[in-house]
């Protein structure tokens, strides 16, 4: 039989209160062994919900993300339907980039109306001063002066001038 003492001085309880000690300490480890379990599953549980949640948004945004660009293909697929060159141009592009590429196309082809238009004027005003040099030299009025010339080209710039042969200017959106 073994022999019982006091913890205090050195000796040690008998076996069975040893045992049951023990196994108190085993059944506190397992209720913390559980608790941890179950507090890990409940954790495990609450992530998977957020990363379903995550994952259908994700995949809603891809899709308006989609429409969007295929809202972008639409508009510029009705806008230049019979223009492949450039549809295809503006293919995969968001619609402010196409916006902001066909606006700049405006001003390039504006600018060369303008040029055009100021080319025009400066030939038909050339054409104008031969004419009347011609009428000049063929009716022999020798006393016509430059200055009576430019002042009927001046009467005449005032007066004929019309709205579509004056320089055209661009509103851009940019």
């Amino acid at each position: 039989m073994p022999v019982t003492t006091n913890n205090s001085d050195g000796i040690r309880p008998p076996l069975h209160e040893q045992i049951s000690e023990l196994q108190r300490k085993i059944q506190l480890l397992e209720g913390d062994r559980k608790a941890y379990y179950e507090s890990s599953q409940w954790t495990i549980k609450k992530n998977k919900e957020s990363i379903l949640q995550l994952r259908k948004e994700n995949k809603k945004l891809h899709k308006k993300l989609a429409d969007t660009l295929a809202g972008d293909d639409r508009v510029i697929k009705d806008a230049f339907c019979n223009r492949n060159v450039e549809k295809n141009a503006l293919r995969n592009k968001t619609g402010q980039a196409a916006i902001q590429i066909v606006d700049h196309k405006v001003c390039d082809k504006v600018k060369q109306l303008n040029a055009l238009k100021h080319s025009t004027e400066t030939r038909r005003r050339r054409l104008q001063e031969l004419q009347w040099e011609y009428n000049r030299k063929t009716q022999g009025s020798p006393g016509a002066s430059l200055a009576t010339y430019q002042a009927e080209m001046e009467e005449s710039k005032n007066e004929g001038e019309s709205p579509a042969e004056q320089p055209q200017q661009v509103n851009s959106h940019l």
